[in-house]
């Protein structure tokens, strides 16, 4: 069986949780004996794959075929990309395009049983499936089966979920509520004068206005193109209650909606929690940060919050890992503060046993993301290696603190006395919660693509 995965970034040019999911999905499929092929965007300019097997350019779309342990990949780049595109996440063009690749590619030569998205953007978009089912029709192949999984808020046209930069949002979408929201959250707009400019402003569409004009319309544009989106696929899945309550909300047959948790890569499983600094009181507690150093991840909610804590390395301590850098001033600016503390190490990029072994060590891994994540891998990951967690209380994260329960502890998001208190008072729990394995979560996805 033909199987096609599309998502945002892929190894080894982007280090993150959909790589990760992708990557372990697709070497799944290929134990089972399928043949999987994985699309997602490179920068063909910067950052050329040697050797490839395959390339491709016209005005609209460059790409370029490699291989990744084992695993085919399609990086693809567009050659111009609007602000009308961004939002709309679809080019027509992008239609012939997606079709003379595949009748040049051979893996398009016989039928593609099911395509994934894992990722929705104008390159990952509905003008594949477009093309995709088009050559199957035109070979007289049966329609390919599309899946969709609920990784980031693409249902959202401010990309966050937060309604009004509060609280999870959940409310049935539409232009005004959602240009409203956009306003005060990207142009700090007072929750009352957002409010009218989302039911008085017109939906203008003309290409030489102001964005500002032409933001409801823009608005409206990416609400139509996740329903777009939904008209293509067949079977959604998603990580929590809470968005399969969000993609009803926002028009999905509920009969189309699979919750399936994440489940967790081998090396996390299976190991006792050895005796640790944890039973030795004299030694200091570690937290622990794995992620992005980015605003949404509420990574400089973190610092500041660490930054007003006393310096005692001796009792408590803040391991990082991640990238070591930030185009962000803000956080540029706070990590140059922190890194004069005892108190914070920095570890870099860590593979997936690296940070077993770190988290074995650990006892708390802190999760203060300021935007609704789906639900987030490392939680299960260090569930699973016995830390305790602390998160953000929206979203996700609260949910599966609710669902594993002991060891567990929320704050509110974006709350740095909160945060502060729960840190200072924090006290390690034993806990031993069975956590499903990420082959469990893959052969309920490939029981999903045979469907009829």
């Amino acid at each position: 069986m033909k199987i096609i995965l599309a998502t945002y970034n892929y190894y080894p040019y982007a280090w993150g949780g959909s790589e990760v999911y992708v990557h372990g999905l697709a070497k799944f499929l290929q134990q089972q004996g399928q043949e999987v092929l994985v699309i997602a965007a490179i920068d063909l300019v910067r950052q050329p794959p040697a050797n490839p097997l395959f390339t491709y350019q016209d005005e609209h779309l460059q790409v370029c075929e490699y291989v990744y342990e084992g695993v085919n990949v399609l990086g693809a780049m567009l050659t111009n990309e609007t602000t009308e595109e961004v939002y709309s996440r679809y080019n027509t063009s992008h239609v012939s395009s997606w079709q003379l690749i595949m009748q040049k590619h051979h893996f398009f030569t016989f039928s593609v049983a099911a395509f994934h998205y894992n990722g929705y953007t104008t390159l990952i978009s509905t003008a594949f499936v477009e093309a995709l089912q088009t050559e199957q029709k035109r070979k007289n192949f049966e329609p390919t089966r599309v899946l969709a999984s609920y990784h980031t808020p693409i249902s959202c046209p401010n990309g966050k979920l937060l309604h009004f930069k509060k609280q999870a949002c959940r409310v049935k979408p539409s232009p005004q509520l959602c240009t409203a929201c956009f306003l005060n959250d990207k142009k700090n707009v007072p929750n009352s004068l957002a409010s009218a400019a989302g039911l008085l402003l017109p939906a203008l569409k003309h290409k030489k206005l102001h964005i500002a004009l032409r933001v409801k319309h823009l608005i409206k544009s990416s609400l139509q193109s996740f329903q777009q989106l939904d008209n293509q696929v067949h079977q959604w899945l998603v990580m929590s209650d809470y968005i399969r309550e969000v993609i009803v909300l926002a028009g999905v047959n509920p009969n189309k909606v699979a919750l399936l948790r994440h489940g967790i890569h081998a090396d996390f499983l299976g190991f006792q929690r050895p005796q640790t600094i944890l039973e030795i009181q004299e030694q200091p507690t570690i937290f622990v940060y794995v992620g992005r150093f980015e605003l949404i991840k509420g990574f400089h909610t973190l610092l500041q919050t660490w930054q007003s804590l006393p310096i005692v390395p001796e009792k408590r301590q803040l391991h990082i890992i991640g990238n070591m850098q930030s185009d962000i001033p803000l956080i540029e600016a706070l990590l140059i503060k922190v890194k004069e503390r005892p108190d914070v190490l920095f570890l870099g990029k860590k593979d997936s046993k690296e940070i077993r072994t770190i988290l074995q060590g650990a006892a708390c891994m802190i999760i203060p993301s300021e935007w609704v994540e789906i639900g987030p891998l490392v939680l299960h990951e260090a569930i699973a290696c016995g830390a305790n967690v602390l998160v953000s209380a929206i979203g996700g994260t609260a949910e599966l603190a609710q669902f594993y329960g002991k060891g567990c502890q929320t704050f509110e998001m974006g709350n740095q006395e909160d945060l502060r208190t729960k840190i200072i008072n924090f006290h390690y729990q034993s806990i031993a919660h069975h956590v499903q394995s990420q082959t469990k979560h893959y052969e309920h996805v490939l029981a999903l693509y045979h469907l009829n």
